[in-house]
């Protein structure tokens, strides 16, 4: 049996990047970098309401529609994309405080 979950390359990362359900992160904390950095790109806040040792959750600060959950899979150091409900109902943000200079 064909494993159906891809891991996540951060490279391809863009506006135009759709997310998948069974997208597979390396850590938490890439996961966190990951999906932070897409919504600044988009325009949009996001917060981090459930963060545990296996599992984030992801929701956007100015809609209830915005949702990305991951956990931890099994026993391995692997995290993944179990639900998505990638729709924005909020308009972009210009002032995000999510976005950090490096």
């Amino acid at each position: 049996m064909k494993n159906k979950c891809e891991r996540f390359n951060p490279k391809l990362l863009c506006k135009e990047f759709k997310w998948r359900l069974g997208l597979e992160f390396a850590s938490l904390k890439e996961f966190k970098e990951d999906i932070l950095e897409y919504n600044v790109l988009i325009g949009r806040e996001i917060k981090f309401d459930l963060n545990y040792k296996r599992r984030a959750r992801a929701r956007c600060k100015h809609c209830i529609d915005y949702l990305v959950y991951v956990s931890k899979v099994g026993q391995t150091n692997t995290y993944r994309l179990n639900t998505l409900q990638p729709k924005h109902t909020s308009g972009k943000v210009f002032n995000n405080k999510s976005a950090k200079s490096t």
